[in-house]
């Protein structure tokens, strides 16, 4: 239960963390919250730079910010966990595995003010700094009930996201999205075989979202997204299933969905903008096949 840290654990002065930074200042020490006159959030679980993790059948509440958070560590398992959405307050996401590399998460029942697993590797100049991808990673057997992505890459993706497999989520509640990927050419990045099989439920918006353009902040680093892969999903309830967008110099490289069946889709239009690679098979939109 966070809610002992209430008293300290408050505070949104990102922009003077954000000045250490562009000031070159590296060491983590010299950029302390709180005593240095400054407030932000903490995670709530924070495995940092470890090998063989287990994280297993514990109920998380009152989270103050993101509530699992390994970062930097290899072969974590996250296993029949369930987190408290009625005591979470904003940008509680269950878990976010952030520069890791063989990762499970399986069992659990995730929900909170925000996404339900974002993956995530480095934030602009210092993701470019760590420069550590966060990869190959497996979901499974869990329902989701955040109120972003189900499955969210970024947008804090600056040192790459690989080799994800999401199986068997089961969504509820007014969850925006199964999948929501989001960079823009200031954070760069790359979000690159990203798979979501058997995943299904209600959507408040689309089924699968991926912008370039994220918050409107430019830069020199296009994100280079795809291939994504949908297949054996479904929804009861949707506003759209495919809102897709690269940009006009750097295409998303592969958006397949096969074997799916979305219903109660508002509006049955997609949006699908410089992306290569467009292939659906027997995937129909109320009814009627793509």
């Amino acid at each position: 239960d966070a809610n002992a840290t209430s008293s300290w654990n408050k505070g949104s002065d990102r922009a003077w963390l954000e000045s250490r930074i562009a000031d070159g200042v590296t060491d983590p020490a010299k950029r302390v919250f709180p005593g240095s006159g400054h407030t932000a959030r903490s995670t709530f679980i924070e495995p940092y730079n470890c090998d063989t993790v287990l994280i297993q059948g514990v109920t998380l509440k009152n989270p103050k910010f993101w509530q699992i958070h390994p970062t930097l560590c290899k072969n974590v398992t996250v296993d029949g966990v369930t987190t408290d959405p009625s005591t979470a307050a904003n940008n509680t996401d269950g878990v976010d595995p952030e520069s890791c590399d063989h990762m499970v998460i399986a069992n659990c029942t995730l929900g909170a003010h925000d996404d339900n697993v974002a993956i995530k590797a480095g934030r602009d100049a210092d993701g470019r700094r760590v420069n550590v991808p966060c990869q190959n990673l497996v979901v499974v057997n869990c329902t989701m009930n955040g109120n972003w992505g189900a499955i969210t890459c970024g947008s804090e993706q600056t040192g790459g996201i690989r080799n994800v497999y999401a199986y068997k989520l089961n969504v509820i509640g007014a969850t925006k999205f199964a999948l929501y990927v989001k960079s823009n050419t200031k954070r760069g990045g790359f979000s690159q075989n990203i798979n979501l099989d058997s995943v299904g439920g209600t959507f408040v918006r689309s089924f699968v979202f991926v912008t370039t353009t994220y918050n409107n902040q430019t830069g020199n680093f296009p994100p280079a997204f795809g291939p994504f892969t949908i297949s054996n999903s479904w929804s009861t309830k949707a506003d759209r299933v495919f809102d897709v967008s690269g940009l006009p110099n750097a295409h998303i490289k592969g958006l397949e969905a096969r074997d799916c069946k979305f219903s109660g889709v508002s509006n049955t239009s997609n949006i699908l903008n410089n992306v290569d690679g467009r292939k659906f098979t027997n995937v129909t939109v109320n009814g009627k096949p793509i």
